[in-house]
């Protein structure tokens, strides 16, 4: 995946890679493990997306069970979702790419939204703002890092093209902050299988989408200090993401941090 968003350009895979990659996806295509979708009709870019026989073919090597996986139908795949579910993927991409240029890391797991997205996949907790009503944490994504020692690190994803509403954000910042409450750590072991220590990645659509995030997640997360208080939210652009920058993010007072940990 990475390789599609960030070809290589030098050593002996960058010659012929772009015509043979394309002719990897037709042959995956044809044989009816991808689905082809042309957002733009026929102008842009095709998009692949897991076909029946595709995501069957994956759940049986993850060893997981496919009946919630198998496709929506295109018919359902909005402009808005593919948008979105692209912009993921570059993350993600951008993510796996510079970790092969760091052994003592390496990306141990990552979950995209699907795996929350289920009865029983998420926690839900308290609205500190409003009692009556529970917050969902569902987020884009969790990259697993791993140490050679054995020690991981938990990343949260919330990619933002410009369309979740201020109110959105800060439900979910306070739904984070749910984990390091009450029955919250508790509940982030029994789930996850570490104490509850993480980090928050937040990616806007552009610097300036960045700009609005880092302040509504700042004043959210000072409101909210003193109950789930301790919590790392890191900020990038996504014009910016690239292998080369995507270890090197943003905190909430614009200072350089490393996604690894170490400033």
């Amino acid at each position: 995946v990475e390789w599609l968003h960030f070809p290589p350009r030098e050593g002996k895979w960058a010659w012929g890679f772009s015509s043979a990659c394309r002719a990897r996806l037709r042959l995956l295509w044809q044989a009816g493990y991808l689905d082809r979708l042309w957002p733009d009709r026929f102008h842009g870019p095709a998009v692949y997306t897991l076909d029946r026989r595709g995501v069957e073919a994956l759940a049986a090597y993850r060893g997981f069970p496919s009946d919630g996986l198998i496709g929506r139908g295109r018919k359902e795949l909005s402009p808005l979702f593919l948008e979105h579910a692209l912009d993921v993927a570059r993350v993600y991409a951008a993510v796996a790419a510079a970790l092969r240029e760091v052994p003592e890391v390496h990306l141990a797991d990552f979950r995209g939204e699907h795996t929350f997205r289920g009865p029983g996949d998420h926690d839900r907790f308290p609205d500190p703002a409003d009692p009556r009503r529970t917050l969902p944490v569902v987020p884009d994504g969790l990259f697993v890092l791993e140490r050679a020692d054995g020690k991981r690190r938990l990343v949260f994803l919330e990619v933002d093209r410009g369309t979740m509403a201020v109110r959105r954000v800060r439900g979910k910042v306070r739904g984070y902050g749910g984990y390091r409450v009450g029955e919250g750590p508790g509940r982030f072991r029994a789930r996850f299988g570490h104490p509850p220590v993480f980090v928050v990645t937040w990616v806007g659509r552009d610097r300036r989408g960045k700009e609005r995030l880092r302040e509504v997640v700042g004043e959210e997360w000072a409101r909210w200090s003193g109950t789930g208080g301790g919590v790392v939210h890191l900020f990038h652009a996504l014009p910016d993401l690239t292998p080369e920058t995507a270890l090197g993010w943003e905190d909430g007072e614009g200072r350089k941090v490393s996604l690894l940990g170490r400033r």
